[in-house]
Formats: structure tokens, sequence, C-alpha cells
């Protein structure tokens, strides 16, 4: 399977970003025909005071990005995108939603763990759950013969998240994100390998890169980029740094059986 992850240094404009991700499609498609192109959490706007207030234009560019898969033959996975968590209020749930090839969703992942830390950057603290519902269920998804398991940014920090969705059957883990410029710094690359190694999935990791706009005009949120594709060994296949781009890999699937036979943890497992 040919995977491809979209960086992006999303801004607050819906219309702005969802053309950027087009254009994404488009040289993905043109350079490396992958079968599956990943965008990053909040992908379509970084900024927005209140993202229900955005809940029409999302919609009207879920049917868009359903029309470029269908066109192009690519399945999609919207890393997330805000939808109203109930009507009538201002709190939304973080959707990652999963387009296959001829643009029918196969169904969505509600973010479960929500960012509210004090971290000691520019932004100070992060209030996730002032905007956002949590999430309740896990998600594991077919796709092309293989399992996808979903999760979004601040999930990765939590592994018994990821063991639930290798006992589900997950042999590919998507983790698009927005992480922080100093979280990232910190930890990213070595969360998503040890997500890899423990769970003997591929990782694929979307991140948002660069400076956004904030909500109220403050000071931008720099998140960290270094999108990677990370096999279940641990090995890196492909990463990206802190620009906008795409980067491209094919998933083995031999090899994670190998690795699975060779080294099989979850029939050792006794906890």
């Amino acid at each position: 399977m040919k995977v491809v992850l979209a960086q992006m240094q999303s801004g607050s404009s819906v219309e702005v970003n969802l053309q950027q991700a087009i254009s994404y499609i488009r040289q993905a498609v043109e350079q490396h025909q992958p079968d599956l192109i990943l965008f990053p959490e909040n992908f379509l706007c970084m900024g927005s005071k209140d993202y229900c207030q955005l809940a029409g234009l999302f919609e009207k560019a879920v049917l868009e990005l359903k029309h470029q898969a269908k066109q192009h033959a690519v399945a999609l996975l919207l890393g997330s995108i805000p939808f109203p968590a109930v009507k009538n209020t201002k709190k939304c749930f973080s959707r990652s939603i999963l387009i296959d090839q001829s643009g029918e969703s196969l169904g969505a992942y509600d973010k479960i763990h929500l960012f509210d830390v004090t971290i000691g950057d520019e932004q100070k603290s992060y209030r996730e759950s002032d905007t956002f519902e949590a999430g309740q269920n896990t998600c594991v998804l077919p796709l092309d013969g293989h399992n996808l398991g979903l999760s979004i940014c601040y999930d990765l920090r939590f592994p018994g998240l990821y063991q639930r969705l290798r006992s589900e059957g997950a042999e590919m883990i998507a983790i698009p994100s927005a992480f922080t410029y100093k979280t990232g710094q910190a930890h990213w690359l070595t969360l998503l390998k040890a997500r890899a190694i423990e769970t003997q999935c591929f990782v694929l990791a979307a991140n948002q890169c660069g400076e956004h706009p904030h909500a109220s005009g403050g000071i931008p949120r720099k998140t960290w980029g270094h999108s990677a594709i990370i096999d279940p060994w641990g090995q890196v296949l492909a990463q990206l740094h802190d620009q906008p781009g795409i980067c491209a890999a094919c998933l083995d699937f031999d090899k994670l059986k190998e690795v699975r036979q060779a080294m099989p943890v979850f029939e050792h497992k006794r906890f």
C-alpha cells in the first residue's frame, strides 16, 4: 500500500486550507499514485473562536473532498474536522473521517483525550475541553484488505488506546496531529516510534507545522511538523521537517507479519 502524508500550516480560512489540501491531493496523485493520503488535525481551520459557526463550511469542504477522492481514486483520511457535538451548543467533536476511493465515508473517530495542559511555551496553557467534547469509542476501519486504527494528536501519549486498537485488529494506526513545537521537539518522534514498536503496526502521523493564528488575536500557536511514516520495527520510512509538503512510503505487510511472528508479544501479554 502506498501512503502519502500531507503536512500543512493551516490558518483560519476554511476555503484557503481546502484549496491547499486539494493541491496536495493532486500533487500526491501525480508524483506517487498513492492508495491513501492523510491530513493533519484541524487541517481545514486553525485559529477560529467558534468552530461550530463554521459547520456549514466544513460540511461543504467534506463533500468536495469526497469528490476529490472519487475523481482521483484515492482514499483520504481527513485528519480532524470540528463537528458540533450537540445542536445549539458551542462544543464540537474533533473528528477523523476515512473516505474510500469511491468517495464514500467508511467511518469516523472522535478524539478521546483532550489537550488540557500547561507546558510553558508562548501560549502558556491549552484548554481543548473549552472548545471540544471528548469522544467515547475506539475505531478500527477496513481499507483495501487491511485495518486502520484511528487516533488524534494528544491520544499519542496514552499507550493503552493503541493496545486496544491492536487488539481490535489494527495493522496501521493514523495519528493526525497539531503537536506543539515545544512538546514535539521533546517527544514527537520518540512517542511515534514507541507506538509503532509496541503495537507492531505502521504509524502514519501527519502533523501541522509553523505558526498559526490565535483565535483571540494573541500570540500565534507554533507546531512542530516532522510528519512521519514508521514501520512495525520502529524504522522511519519517510519524514518531513518543519515546512509544509508531502512525503510517501510503501507499506510492506509481509514485513509486518514477519515482525509479529518473530516476536509474538501479543501472545505473551499477561496484563
